[in-house]
């Protein structure tokens, strides 16, 4: 977080400077009028623009996100209902189910190394 600050604020004082390096009085044509306004304006509002779309395209991204991890731990708690049903099913001892966990860990590790050997 705190880098982020930083580099935002270092962004903000190199714009500024460039804004004030170049303060002269720019023409802009828009479709039908023409508009004189200080080019370091016009740094302003397009930094300013710009920043904000980059918020709007971020925000999108982690509403997707929440989403996602919303209906992955929905999906987690159905299975883990669906394993309790399934166990009292089967009419596991805690032994019995003590090796099933085992095996589902050596199994999970088993998974794991494979996908960070690829």
């Amino acid at each position: 977080m705190r880098l982020n600050f930083i580099a935002a604020l270092i962004l903000s004082i190199i714009v500024a400077s460039f804004a004030i390096v170049n303060s002269k009085i720019v023409t802009i044509n828009l479709l039908f009028s023409k508009v004189s306004v200080s080019q370091a304006l016009v740094i302003f509002i397009s930094v300013a623009v710009g920043a904000i779309i980059a918020l709007l395209f971020g925000l999108v991204k982690e509403i997707k996100l929440k989403r996602q991890l919303k209906e992955k731990k929905k999906e987690l708690k159905d299975l883990e209902q669906e394993k309790k049903n399934l166990k009292q099913e089967l009419q596991i001892t805690p032994e019995q189910e003590e090796d099933l966990e085992e095996q589902d860990r050596i199994e999970e590790n088993k998974e794991q190394k494979n996908y960070f050997d690829m």
